[in-house]
């Protein structure tokens, strides 16, 4: 819900807040972090996405991510941060289509400090229905 109801997306810092929060609670027990399903049927105002007459299979979630580019990065970013408070596995939601795995994948070594990024994101745990 970090994404909806307001005028602005939030910034990375907010987002790592709410992520290192979780990450904390569960403690041992692994997390899995949905990256953001906006877009479709769900209206996001400062994005300007048009409606669709079938949302819920349309534009939406990793098929807006490349447009978005810099919002999903600060968001993979606000998620790699608090990984040593926990284990986390990342969920990208709408896929359909191997080089939308492998766009995402590479996303992370694209960010400030790409390397440590990447490294970061191997640890996050991959499996077929997640992150690769």
């Amino acid at each position: 819900m970090l994404f909806m109801d307001r005028d602005s997306a939030p910034d990375e810092q907010e987002q790592f807040e709410a992520y290192q929060q979780v990450l904390l609670a569960a403690g041992e027990k692994p997390v899995i972090f949905r990256t953001m399903d906006i877009g479709g049927d769900k209206n996001i105002r400062y994005l300007n996405i048009p409606q669709e007459d079938n949302p819920f299979l349309g534009y939406r979630a990793v098929r807006i991510y490349p447009e978005f580019s810099g919002l999903f990065r600060t968001q993979l970013r606000a998620i790699l941060r608090p990984l040593f408070f926990g284990h986390a596995q990342l969920m990208i939601p709408m896929v359909h289509s191997l080089d939308q795995i492998l766009w995402v994948k590479s996303e992370p070594e694209k960010s400030d400090r790409g390397a440590e990024r990447g490294k970061a994101a191997s640890r996050a745990g991959y499996s077929a229905g997640d992150y690769g």
